[in-house]
């Protein structure tokens, strides 16, 4: 792979919408080794230095997820303040098929308490929806005896939640089961999404939701 097939086929892997950003920003073949094979140039200018070494480059990443960090670098300069904090804090909405399984124990009555729906509950980031919604429970003295006809998406302490009008943070989740670049970094959690969809997540619910947060800021 030469240096302008390199540059094509990461230009390919960006969704449409990013092309014109991409566009803008001027990319520098450097016939040297870099320290760094790539990086955003340090006079401040919209542009993007490759340097010889990328393609013998060894290491997990491979070139064009290198430049796709870079690349979101100039990106996350620009984002608007709440899609930042949403990337920071990890804000999803709590998966619905859970809510409504949570609901359906609800209402079967063999629970003797609220503990033993937590622990028949699989996944991390189901798991996290339930604690959630029996944490409401509890902190209103709301006893699982009287919790059968219950309905989570009106009863005021959890209809916002349940409803999916406010988010819950991933971050307890992400931070456990990700490398911390992974959760810490925009650039590099973008770049990853889009070149393996966060594979290095290691619990597939909380891969699924991280997934569901990046498709919505980048994809």
């Amino acid at each position: 792979m030469n240096f302008s097939e390199l540059i094509a086929t990461t230009a390919r892997k960006l969704p449409r919408r990013w092309l014109s950003k991409w566009n803008d920003i001027e990319i520098v073949h450097v016939n040297q080794f870099g320290h760094n094979p790539v990086e955003i140039d340090r006079s401040g200018e919209k542009k993007i230095n490759i340097y010889k070494n990328i393609l013998s480059t060894e290491g997990h990443k491979g070139p064009e997820e290198l430049i796709l960090i870079e690349f979101f670098k100039f990106v996350e300069f620009e984002l608007a303040d709440d899609i930042k904090r949403r990337f920071e804090y990890k804000f999803v909405l709590p998966p619905a098929q859970t809510i409504k399984e949570f609901t359906d124990r609800l209402r079967l009555g063999t629970y003797k308490s609220y503990k033993q729906i937590v622990e028949d509950t699989e996944g991390a980031v189901p798991r996290l929806t339930v604690i959630h919604l029996v944490n409401a429970l509890l902190l209103n003295q709301y006893p699982i005896s009287e919790a059968r006809d219950l309905d989570v998406t009106t009863w005021n302490s959890t209809k916002d939640f349940a409803s999916r009008k406010r988010y819950m943070s991933l971050t307890p989740l992400v931070s456990a089961y990700s490398p911390r670049e992974l959760y810490e970094s925009f650039p590099v959690a973008a770049a990853a999404y889009l070149e393996n969809e966060l594979s290095d997540v290691r619990e597939s619910t909380t891969r699924g939701s991280f997934v569901d947060l990046m498709d919505a800021i980048v994809g």
